[in-house]
Order: structure tokens, then sequence, then C-alpha cells
């Protein structure tokens, strides 16, 4: 993101972006929420990367957080790779199990 008005010599995570892009804008969460139609919950997740917490529903997090960017004129080359990014993120699983030998029965 070289040339931009976001941090130099940084990576950005998604989370700093969205608040960083809400802020310059004057935006309180409130107000983000009505302005684009998504329940405060969502927003707050989307600023926090709690991709996870979208029930289980991948369309949902994709049409919020493409809509969020929309509204927050962010470029579409930023928006390519921040959709991915979630993408990643939501479908992660949840939990890593751990086998041992105490925990495989053997037949």
């Amino acid at each position: 993101m070289r040339n931009s008005k976001y941090p130099s010599g940084k990576a950005v995570d998604i989370s700093l972006l969205l608040r960083f892009e809400r802020e310059q804008k004057g935006w309180s969460i409130e107000y983000a929420s009505k302005k684009c139609g998504i329940p405060i919950q969502y927003i707050d997740d989307m600023e926090n990367n709690n991709f996870r917490n979208f029930t289980g529903d991948a369309a949902l997090l994709d049409s919020y957080l493409r809509m969020y960017l929309n509204r927050l004129n962010i470029d579409s080359q930023i928006q390519k790779t921040l959709l991915e990014f979630a993408r990643n993120q939501f479908t992660k699983k949840k939990f890593n199990f751990l086998y041992t030998p105490e925990n495989i029965k053997r037949q």
C-alpha cells in the first residue's frame, strides 16, 4: 500500500484499516451501522477481526464486508485483498484436535 494514506513500512491489518477509515469520516459505530444498514455487532466484529462470529454464514460476511468497504470508499484493489483475508479467516477451523495414544482407541 505504498503512496497511500496508510502507514508505510508496516502491515496494516483489516481491523485497523476499517476503524481508521470510519474515524477519518467522523463516524461512530452507531452512525456507520445506520449508514450501511449493518448491525452494530457485525461492524464491531469486522473491526476486531472476529470473522468467525458471522454464525457460519460466509455470504453474510461477504455482503456486509463488501458493503462496509464500499461505504468507506476503500480502493477496489485493496477491497479484493481484504475480502480474501476475511474469507480465509472465516473458513479456518475453529478447533484443532490433538490426537494422543490415550484418546485413540485401537481395535
